[in-house]
């Protein structure tokens, strides 16, 4: 379980650390305090080894059209894009510190890796780039020191050289409203299906809707998805029956069928009435001790944030934290459940 967070030349965070994450940890903010920028710093951190892994930081922020380089695909990571000071990202986990580092590399002449395999990371531009560098990529914790390089070219992204990985991360997974696959859904219900998990993942839904009964994978047009019975005359699309459900069912397949995995859920809130928020948390709270997952999330909502009371009473697997930007830095305040719970009680803004 990640314990302690820190970032250098992150987006946002100049110099940011952030320690005593819970099992569930809530992070709330102003606009632009950096909550969704800590979630894709700890994306990229587990996720590095993926030659895609930039295209999918740019498209949890709904950017999916645009031309490769070194610009649009990572520039706007580096804090005031400034690419001659490295990102840096620690973790410390209940087993050793963990360092990643990326940064401009020009010590390696472009020239000289053209004929580097390209992994494919976004379909051909078939336009020239501009400015073109390789990105260093740094692994270090007590035992390892492992380099590598993303390289651009016209028709996707490599990380090179391609070799075993010294140390495997765990699971991760970003969670919003946006980046709610249907596909990935199916998969993971088929996992947890194999695996006789699937009433399961049907007793935690009835929580949020008690008329349902079962879900099936159904294939229409060689396009698989999700559809559950409600009794009704005929089973229904899960998409079709709410954003509140289908979301709550993306977060419940992905704890079941990946245990021990990260996952982190921007604006967590979205598509659930906000009576429901008690029960969400005692939901997510519940499976996270269960699957032995650690959740990372974030929320604008009041009411979001005071039904997370329910899971920090009488807990030590709950932490909230609130990030205030001061003299252009931003800092983190963590709420102990006690201080946390007596604030919710007596009606304090803590967001």
């Amino acid at each position: 379980m990640i314990n302690s967070v820190t970032l250098k030349n992150f987006r946002c965070f100049r110099d940011f650390s952030l320690d005593s994450l819970g099992t569930v940890t809530l992070i709330a903010g102003a606009n632009s305090v950096g909550k969704s920028a800590l979630l894709e710093s700890i994306f990229l951190f587990f996720d590095r080894y993926s030659s895609d892994v930039f295209i999918k930081l740019n498209n949890f922020r709904g950017i999916n059209n645009f031309r490769l380089s070194p610009q649009t695909v990572w520039e706007s990571l580096f804090s005031n894009y400034n690419t001659r000071n490295d990102i840096i990202i620690c973790v410390k986990n209940d087993e050793c510190n963990q360092t990643v580092s990326l940064g401009r590399d020009d010590t390696i002449s472009m020239s000289s890796v053209q004929d580097t395999p390209i992994q494919l990371g976004m379909p051909d531009t078939g336009t020239p780039l501009v400015n073109n560098y390789p990105l260093k990529l740094r692994y270090i914790d007590d035992h390892h020191n492992d380099t590598a390089h993303f390289i651009i070219s016209a028709t996707g992204i490599a990380l090179v050289p391609q070799k075993p990985i010294a140390v495997v991360p765990p699971y991760v997974n970003y969670l919003s409203t946006r980046t709610a696959v249907p596909s990935q859904a199916v998969e993971l219900l088929s996992k947890i299906e194999i695996a006789g998990d699937k009433s399961r993942c049907v007793e935690l839904l009835k929580v949020l809707d008690n008329r349902i009964r079962d879900l099936s994978i159904v294939v229409i047009g060689g396009v698989g998805g999700i559809f559950a019975d409600l009794g009704l005359q005929s089973k229904l699309p899960v998409s079709v029956i709410g954003d509140g459900i289908n979301k709550l069912m993306h977060l419940v397949l992905i704890m079941l069928a990946n245990p021990g995995a990260v996952v982190l859920v921007d604006e967590i809130e979205n598509g659930f009435h906000y009576s429901f928020f008690p029960k969400l948390w005692e939901v997510v709270g519940s499976l996270a001790v269960e699957t032995k997952c650690q959740i990372i999330a974030t929320s604008h909502s009041y009411e979001c944030i005071y039904g997370a009371a329910t899971l920090a009473s009488g807990s030590d697997t709950f932490r909230f934290v609130r990030i205030d930007s001061k003299d252009n830095m931003m800092v983190p305040h963590i709420f102990d459940n006690d201080a946390f719970s007596y604030a919710v009680g007596k009606e304090w803004e803590v967001r």
